[in-house]
C-alpha cells in the first residue's frame, strides 16, 4: 500500500513538473534597446517562459530572425548563432526585425532606431 502511494505521488509530481515547470508556454524577447548609436553591438535573444512566467529550466529556444527593414544599416556579426542574433549598427536609421521560434505562436516585431551619437 505504501509503495503504491509513493509511486502515485511521484507520478503526479513528475506530471506537474513537466506540465507547469519545464513546458514552454511563451517566448519573450530579452532586453533589446530601442535606441542605439552607430558602432554599438546589439544582441537579440529569446527566453522560454513556463506557466509561472519564469524561465523554463534546461530549455533553449532556437530563433529565426528576418530583417524586414534597414538591412543596410546593420552588419550581422559572425558569432551569430541559432540562439543569439548579434549585429553591429553601421548607419543611422531604423531597423525592424521579425523574431520567431519553433514554439512561438506569432512573430515578435523588434524596432531599433540607430542614431549618429548618444
Amino acid at each position: 500500500m505504501t509503495g503504491a502511494v509513493i509511486i502515485t505521488v511521484l507520478l503526479l509530481l513528475s506530471f506537474f513538473g513537466w506540465q507547469y515547470v519545464f513546458s514552454i508556454y511563451e517566448v519573450k524577447v530579452i532586453a533589446v534597446p530601442e535606441k542605439v548609436s552607430v558602432g554599438d553591438r546589439v544582441s537579440v535573444r529569446l527566453s522560454p517562459l513556463n506557466s509561472f512566467g519564469k524561465k523554463a529550466p534546461f530549455r533553449k529556444v532556437q530563433e529565426e530572425v528576418k530583417i524586414v527593414k534597414g538591412a543596410e544599416n546593420i552588419e550581422v556579426l559572425p558569432e551569430t548563432t541559432s540562439e543569439d542574433f548579434s549585429f553591429r549598427a553601421v548607419l543611422p536609421g531604423e531597423v525592424e526585425l521579425h523574431v520567431a521560434s519553433e514554439v512561438s505562436l506569432e512573430t515578435n516585431l523588434v524596432k531599433i532606431n540607430i542614431s549618429d551619437r548618444k
